[in-house]
């Protein structure tokens, strides 16, 4: 059966199109990962963080990874103020690695170096030195919060010496929550819960029976006499 020229017109239309469509698509969705993978504030996974210092105001917290991890001990060491090391919260630890390695900055705006202080980033409420394992290290600055507390100026990787217009970005609000606002005995590993004593024997206490009280017998009280009843007058 022969097709007609206007029908393999219109077929090869069609092919065209739905090769132009998937073709969109394609292109559409690696344009969307690609900036999804910008907007990220790190290009690093969780499991390629070695080690993390964090400075708060005149407080420092180190956090390592155990080289030689074994069942039983936290996956982390933490020092406080240079301290001895000690056993670290591991989920503590968890939620900040968590957010550096997937959070997305929300915007950047650029502000000059002497603008910085406005925003918190003169003096940063807490800067994070990431180590990885490659030897490569990242660093995060956190000022303070936006005008609608619902973000948190940031400056991510910041050159040294600042350039004249400084790249800052706007991250995620539970940066604080993960630095600023933990107590510093919220980083060490929680104690155990306290194993139960063992309870006593207890010797059930003897009870009384019930104490029958004795009945009186009912007397039978005598029956009332009837008396005849009057005969009808005539």
């Amino acid at each position: 059966m022969k097709l007609k020229s206007s029908t393999l017109w219109i077929l090869a239309i069609a092919l065209g199109v739905a090769g132009g469509v998937a073709l969109f698509e394609t292109q559409s969705t690696q344009k969307q990962a690609q900036q999804q993978q910008q907007a990220k504030l790190f290009g690093f996974a969780e499991a390629d963080i070695q080690q993390l210092t964090l400075k708060l105001g005149d407080r420092t917290v180190q956090l390592d990874r155990r080289a030689n991890f074994q069942p039983g001990q936290t996956l982390w060491e933490l020092r406080l103020n240079g301290g001895a090391a000690e056993p670290a919260s591991d989920g503590a630890v968890a939620f900040l690695t968590s957010l550096l390695a997937s959070s997305q900055r929300d915007r950047t705006i650029e502000r000059s170096p002497a603008q910085l202080a406005e925003l918190g980033l003169d003096r940063p409420r807490a800067e994070i030195t990431m180590r990885l394992k490659t030897g490569q290290q990242h660093r995060l600055a956190i000022g303070q919060a936006g005008f609608d507390d619902s973000f948190l100026y940031a400056l991510v990787d910041p050159p040294q010496p600042l350039p004249g217009k400084v790249s800052v970005a706007l991250i995620p609000k539970d940066f604080q929550l993960a630095t600023v606002d933990r107590p510093l005995a919220e980083w060490k590993q929680p104690p155990p819960p306290p194993s139960p004593s063992p309870s006593g024997s207890v010797t059930p206490s003897p009870t009384a029976g019930p104490t029958v009280s004795p009945t009186a017998s009912p007397t039978a009280s005598p029956s009332p006499t009837t008396s005849p009843s009057p005969a009808a007058s005539p």
